[in-house]
């Protein structure tokens, strides 16, 4: 709770415009301001205030155009058109082609949705892992609040055939030039940071989806309580312990604990690479176009019914496993089907359905239900598998098999 408000917040970083009064639990207005980006506009507060007192009598806030107000200055003008003519040869180099759109996620009308997995963080994450792999990176990890754009396969015009990336698509992807730096985190502390993706509450954006390196691959409860949502990490496909360390490569802002990701910041060993993330993304194309979208999702929600009695399944119990983030919103299959096997033995199939849940990542729905057979005893590795490779690990435990019996002097089950 703020105990004393101040006279008017000027804020940044986001590069949108506005200018409005912010009214407190106590009744008092705040001016709060924002003059979009790059020199476009500029903020205006008119203050008034006792000469005698040095006390505020009145404060005003407005934005205000620089674009267009008035005629340019010739030299300044001059100097301006040379930058843009240079940007423009450079930003038209080609780094490379993909096969198809790498996108971020969207919401149900189209919008940016930071709370979705999507192709283009996951790549970015890749590209962050491999950038600085020979710094000991294991993982990935991208906020998704860092990739501004799409990269679209097809042609913006003459000079950029289809599925060309040039240097300004891959620059407005990424603009703000961070350096990639690598940290040590434990298990523990990973499976915290991937819980920090449930936002503190009361933000505007509840959820924060982190793209994640292919190395890694995630199970989470939606509807477990706060805190207790990551049920099972994989490295390569190996669990991850809580006491193993594991070497993250991320981009300055996260690894300093950005978008409310702290437990990034309590990181050790960490090293800034000093290599640029766009730089990377540039590297990254030349030596491995053509780059397509990978549609394997890298989490995926499940969320299992308890047994009937106690901690484990008995034979013939029915088991109801319902998993959500099967599909992504945007990119890929739309429909399909989700399976469960054990033991390369496929227990159940259900057709998933596609509705995009609004700032989290659930579109990709279907319960899968099977009946325990008879001999399948103790923990169990079960894999469910969904359109676009998705291929991810549950552990499900059955009732001990029964001990043997002898009877007449002999053994019976």
């Amino acid at each position: 709770m703020i105990s004393a408000w101040p006279d008017a917040i000027v804020s940044g970083h986001t590069h949108q415009s506005y200018s409005y009064g912010y009214t407190t639990s106590t009744g008092q207005v705040v001016p709060v301001i924002e003059a979009a980006k790059y020199g476009e506009m500029y903020g205006h507060l008119t203050i008034t205030a006792d000469s005698s007192t040095h006390k505020l009598i009145s404060i005003g806030s407005e934005v205000k155009n620089l674009v267009g107000v008035a005629a340019p200055d010739p030299a300044v003008a001059a100097v301006v058109k040379a930058a843009v003519d240079s940007s423009a040869a450079l930003g038209a180099k080609s780094l490379g082609t993909i096969t198809a759109d790498i996108t971020r996620a969207v919401q149900s009308d189209g919008t940016e949705n930071r709370g979705g997995e999507s192709t283009l963080s996951n790549l970015i994450a890749d590209v962050d892992e491999w950038a600085v792999k020979d710094l000991g990176a294991q993982i990935g990890l991208h906020n998704p609040g860092g990739t501004r754009a799409d990269l679209k396969y097809a042609s913006s015009g003459a000079g950029d055939p289809a599925g060309n990336v040039t240097y300004k698509e891959a620059a407005n992807v990424q603009p703000f030039a961070n350096t990639l730096v690598t940290l040590n985190l434990t298990g523990g502390q990973l499976k915290q940071v991937l819980e920090e993706q449930w936002q503190p509450a009361g933000l505007s954006r509840p959820y924060l989806k982190l793209g994640v390196s292919k190395e890694l691959s995630y199970t989470y409860d939606p509807v477990a309580a706060s805190g207790s949502h990551i049920t099972a990490m994989c490295l390569n496909g190996a669990r991850i312990t809580d006491a193993q360390v594991i070497k993250v490569a991320t981009n300055a802002f996260l690894a300093a604990g950005g978008d409310q990701f702290f437990t990034l910041a309590k990181g050790t060993n960490v090293q800034d690479s000093g290599r640029i993330d766009l730089q990377s993304v540039v590297a990254y194309m030349a030596a491995n176009s053509p780059v397509s979208p990978a549609y394997a999702q890298r989490a995926v929600g499940v969320t299992v019914a308890a047994p009937a009695s106690g901690t484990a399944y008995a034979t013939g119990e029915t088991v109801s496993v319902k998993v959500s983030s099967m599909l992504f919103s945007k990119a890929g299959p739309t429909s399909g089907d989700a399976s469960l096997a054990i033991g390369g033995q496929t227990l159940a199939t259900e057709a998933l359905s596609f509705t995009i849940t609004n700032a989290y990542d659930e579109q990709g729905q279907a319960t899968l239900e099977f009946t325990v057979p008879k001999g399948l005893y103790g923990p169990q590795t079960a894999t469910i598998t969904g359109p676009g490779g998705t291929a991810i690990a549950l552990t499900l435990t059955m009732q001990a098999e029964p001990a043997a019996t002898t009877v007449n002097g002999s053994a019976s089950p």
